[in-house]
């Protein structure tokens, strides 16, 4: 699940529309389906960010979140699924970082 500053979010939603999302109709479907998952995201008095129920069970986040700086956005994450999409790629990530480098 992605966590974007307002602007951020203003640039994804002007790309969309010089795409044509709302006129092409497969674009237009898969506009609406992104729309439908997507929310303002709310700070409790704590300062918390409240997420929607249905994002989070979409998301797999059940009690725990893990915010992980990716560049423009947050990704939130289920800490034991990204535990699992990451743990594993010790060797592939010393190779990106290599050639990256």
């Amino acid at each position: 699940m992605f966590l974007y500053p307002l602007a951020e979010w203003e640039k994804v939603l002007a790309r969309l529309e010089r795409q044509k999302a709302r006129v092409d109709p497969k674009q237009r479907r898969n506009y609406l389906q992104l729309m439908e998952h997507t929310a303002d995201a709310v700070l409790d008095a704590q300062g918390r960010v409240t997420i929607p129920a249905h994002l989070a069970q979409h998301a797999g986040i059940k009690k725990e979140v893990l915010f992980v700086g990716a560049g423009e956005v947050i990704e939130m994450w289920d800490p034991g699924t990204y535990r699992k999409y990451v743990g594993g790629a010790e060797k592939d990530f010393d190779a990106w970082m290599t050639n990256f480098l």
